[in-house]
């Protein structure tokens, strides 16, 4: 299964490293007080940090001010965000700080805007060089919300993860780096280098990873092992579908032109007949044409590909679709002179029967299947879990 996991790997970066993305970081210049300890709240209550205050969801201490982190929708920070209607500095002096704020809450985890520039850098880049105006600040709000919805349930299932035992081993998650060395042909070495020069903290970089087998075996458990595909529905998709299982004939050719020097279309015919001739001696016909064409490369080129019915000048194709495999044709005649042809492969038309197209059901059965049950099974934790997005 392929499909279930989509929303596991949806992350920015095309690279071997699949995960992180450095993120937009903004600063301002303002002075800022220290803010002083929020005293405990109970059931919500405001604590006293900043000029702002603290709001604590669960009744506890306030967060400690001398961290400048202040918030005003009533959501305890505990990842050191700054919210940009109260920075206040750790001494009380001037100088930058980083700002962010909390873009949604899943139970007890916060969505920041770092986090979710993270994920869109890459996709945003793409979108400023595609797209200008009001197309471009549509597609911008599409991404948002799609980001927004990504992280939404990636942190639902990494709760649900916790909550159901779920676990992936240190030996797992190395396992799981030598396969991607292994796969893109690197060493220890030269995959560190790679790390640092995309700007990965290895530390983070194995956290993204083991959060990924995290899900993967999650949704294996969870939704995965629930699908189920009936032998009816198998036949019932075999016989709505036959025009996917019909694979037509197909030529592979090869060809040597012979053009008509000042409208001569005997002397090019005769250039035609001669190298047939010495082709059915025994020269290659990727050699003759090298010694026709003078290109030493003609040996390749020749070979125009591979092509059906109806794809083919109607001389070329009745002489192609006529010959065997490995067979030379008599010298074609064309507007500009005559050529000669060679059938490198021929395939024959031919219908996969149920049996053989069965795999290939299966599993489109089970993606689709599996579409409907990952949804049902993410609104499912949705609706358990507290989850708000801010404006």
């Amino acid at each position: 299964m392929k499909v279930y996991f989509r929303k596991v790997f949806q992350m920015k970066k095309t690279s071997l490293f699949m995960a992180v993305i450095l993120p937009v970081v903004f600063y301002v210049s303002t002075a800022g007080a220290a803010g002083t300890t929020g005293t405990t709240g109970t059931a919500g209550a405001t604590g006293t940090a900043g000029t702002t205050g603290v709001t604590e969801t669960t009744g506890a201490a306030g967060t400690t001010g001398t961290t400048g982190v202040t918030e005003t929708t009533g959501i305890t920070e505990t990842t050191g965000i700054t919210e940009t209607t109260g920075t206040t500095g750790a001494s009380g002096g001037a100088g930058p700080t980083e700002i962010d704020r909390v873009v949604a809450v899943v139970g007890q985890d916060v969505i920041t805007l770092s986090e979710i520039q993270m994920q869109m850098a890459q996709k945003l880049d793409e979108l400023n060089q595609r797209y200008v105006g009001e197309k471009l600040d549509i597609a911008k709000e599409r991404l948002l919300k799609a980001t927004i919805n990504s992280l939404i349930d990636k942190y639902l299932e990494l709760q649900e993860a916790k909550a159901e035992g779920v676990e992936v081993s240190k030996e797992e998650v190395d396992n799981a780096i030598n396969d991607i060395m292994t796969k893109n042909h690197m060493d220890k070495a030269a995959f560190e280098a790679a790390l640092e020069q995309e700007g990965y903290d290895t530390a983070e970089y194995r956290k993204t990873l083991r959060d990924q087998l995290t899900i993967m075996r999650l949704v294996a458990r969870d939704v995965k092992s629930r699908i189920t595909v009936k032998d009816a529905d198998i036949v019932k998709y075999y016989n709505g579908h036959k025009s996917r299982f019909v694979h037509p004939a197909s030529v592979e050719v090869a060809h040597i032109m012979f053009p008509a020097k000042d409208g001569d279309m005997d002397a090019a015919k005769k250039a035609a007949d001669a190298a047939r001739a010495e082709i059915m001696k025994g020269t290659s016909f990727e050699d003759m044409a090298v010694k026709c064409s003078g290109d030493k490369d003609a040996a390749k080129t020749c070979v125009l590909g591979t092509f059906g019915k109806g794809e083919l000048a109607p001389d070329v194709e009745a002489a192609a679709f006529g010959m065997k495999a490995g067979d030379v044709s008599q010298p074609i005649k064309s507007d500009k002179g005559y050529q000669l042809i060679k059938v490198m492969k021929k395939t024959g038309g031919s219908t996969e029967t149920l049996d053989d197209a069965r795999p290939e059901i299966v599993d489109r059965l089970s993606s689709k299947e599996g579409e409907k049950l990952y949804a049902r099974w993410i609104r499912g934790l949705r609706d358990k879990t507290y989850v708000e997005v801010r404006e």
